[in-house]
């Protein structure tokens, strides 16, 4: 199969590949590129050797511009002596450029390439310029058949070359129909961030829109979500309108749980307010304590500023006492005090025994102070604590009955 050469070399490997495809760069001084396959072999094994890491990149870029089908085979031969070498450079975007020109003698080559990483990178152009030429039911069978190690990355690249295809629908299709859930879940994220980048939220949400409400393995549900975290991250107020708009449908259940708990992750205090006045009553409680123990696990200092302004609730107890349990250890004297804010008897109670068992070995007197700063009598703590003592006492007896 001969492939028209379809615009720019893909994406280039390290940094040093980066700088050098950047622009183009004119023909060296004085020199003519190689027009047969032995000058372009000799031609690029002298690039490689090349000590100056700009010097080689320039010649490398200069040599890999003018690979055309007479000079192709001795620049395969060059890279598949040298590509596993930290020095060849360009080499994924030396596969691009031969997917363009021979496809099937690279997929072919492909099989005996000696070096693994190589033949991810090519099998990856190889799915792209199938999936730009036939969309993706060309690509399908060629993933399909590929070991799972290079899996992803390949179907990374046919996701790409089906949306650049313009082939939605077929997308849709060979998605529905992986076998995988975190396969599916991490190429239709591709998708999705493919189609944001370059169509806009618009763009990307007509796609989520053309995908069947009734589609296999839940697509419809993971596309959602997947969209719905994304624009909570980037654009709350399209995540907002996309979410009320699908509110009603059963795929979209909990949306408003997933665009809180994602918001949170980068503006929590905007999500609880969001939750605060535009989620219904009854849902309030739940979403803003999701919301706050998911801002705990990134910054918890400033979770539990957000509690010691807040007034007192049941959902303020709640909080108060997973904060007042969080800290016992490091930072027992801020533990104390935010237990000290739980109003519930029970709750106070139950924290403050939790507190207590794991100080009361450590610091029996001290135990004692403390409980009593949150609230309790004198003999309120000190029944605590010989409860606690006479429990310890009756567990290790049983311990030692036990081992005789």
């Amino acid at each position: 199969m001969r492939v028209n050469a379809i615009g720019k070399i893909g994406i280039c490997v390290g940094a040093l590949a980066a700088s050098f495809f950047m622009g183009r760069t004119s023909v060296p001084s004085g020199e003519v590129p190689p027009t047969t396959a032995g000058a372009m072999e000799r031609a690029l094994r002298s690039a490689f050797e090349e000590p100056d890491p700009e010097l080689r990149a320039r010649e490398m870029r200069w040599l890999l511009e003018s690979i055309d089908e007479e000079t192709l085979p001795g620049a395969a031969t060059a890279y598949r002596d040298l590509s596993a070498t930290s020095e060849a450079i360009g080499v994924s975007d030396f596969f691009a450029l031969w997917s363009r020109i021979d496809l099937d003698g690279m997929i072919e080559a492909l099989s005996t390439w000696p070096d693994d990483r190589a033949v991810a990178q090519g099998m990856g152009w190889a799915a792209y310029r199938l999936a730009l030429t036939g969309g993706a039911d060309a690509a399908t069978a060629y993933f399909e058949s590929l070991p799972n190690t290079v899996r992803l990355l390949t179907g990374y690249r046919a996701v790409e070359g089906t949306l650049n295809a313009g082939d939605e629908e077929g997308l849709v299709r060979w998605l529905a129909s992986l076998a995988d859930e975190g396969e599916r879940s991490r190429l239709m994220q591709a998708a999705m961030f493919k189609l944001i980048r370059e169509r806009g939220v618009a763009g990307a949400i007509g796609f989520f829109d053309s995908i069947p409400n009734d589609g296999a393995a839940g697509l419809k549900r993971q596309a959602f979500l997947l969209l719905l975290e994304r624009l909570a991250r980037s654009d709350a107020t399209a995540a907002i309108l996309f979410q009320d708009a699908r509110t009603d449908a059963r795929w979209a259940e909990d949306g408003a749980l997933r665009l809180a708990l994602a918001w949170a992750d980068v503006d929590p205090r905007a999500a609880i307010a969001w939750i605060e006045s535009d989620v219904s009553v009854e849902e309030r409680d739940r979403l803003v304590e999701a919301v706050v123990e998911r801002w705990a696990m990134h910054d918890e200092p400033a979770a539990i500023d957000w509690a010691r302004e807040q007034s007192q609730s049941p959902l303020l107890d709640r909080v108060c006492a997973r904060f007042a349990g969080s800290t016992i250890i490091r930072a027992p004297d801020e533990s104390i005090e935010i237990a000290a804010r739980i109003v519930d008897d029970r709750i106070r109670h139950s924290a403050l025994r939790r507190f207590a068992r794991y100080w009361f070995t450590r610091k029996p007197e001290q135990t004692g102070l403390w409980l009593a700063k949150a609230g309790l009598s004198m003999s309120e703590a000190d029944g605590m604590i010989r409860a606690l003592e006479e429990d310890r006492a009756r567990r290790l007896g049983g311990d030692r009955s036990g081992r005789g």
